[in-house]
């Protein structure tokens, strides 16, 4: 299993700056860059079983569905409440991840 992380050392990414804010990014980017590293903590934070990273995961997912929201982002809306689910999902509120996953359904099935 350790080998399956070996490319995280190797690419030499890091985590996104804590100081990161839309002020500095057009929203559209903004946004592509909280969705990847909250893509990524899910995965790490599974692969380690790191709640905190998973809790931090969930935290900028929900600090930009309003954002999508107002901005009729509707994809992006679907995303981040399929993220959300999972992340839900993997800390155990499974009640939560399922009503998550079918508010992203829902919206899903207003856009055919």
């Amino acid at each position: 299993m350790k080998n399956r992380w070996r490319w995280r050392e190797q690419s030499r990414l890091r985590d996104l700056r804590p100081d990161m804010s839309l002020e500095n990014y057009p929203y559209h980017v903004f946004e592509y860059l909280l969705l990847t590293q909250a893509r990524y903590d899910l995965a790490v934070g599974q692969h380690n079983g790191d709640t905190l990273r998973l809790k931090q995961a969930l935290e900028r997912l929900q600090s930009i569905l309003p954002k999508a929201e107002h901005f009729k982002r509707v994809s992006s809306q679907i995303e981040i409440l399929v993220l959300q689910a999972m992340i839900e999902y993997a800390l155990g509120d499974v009640d939560q991840a399922v009503h998550t996953l079918l508010s992203a359904l829902a919206l899903g099935e207003a856009e055919d």
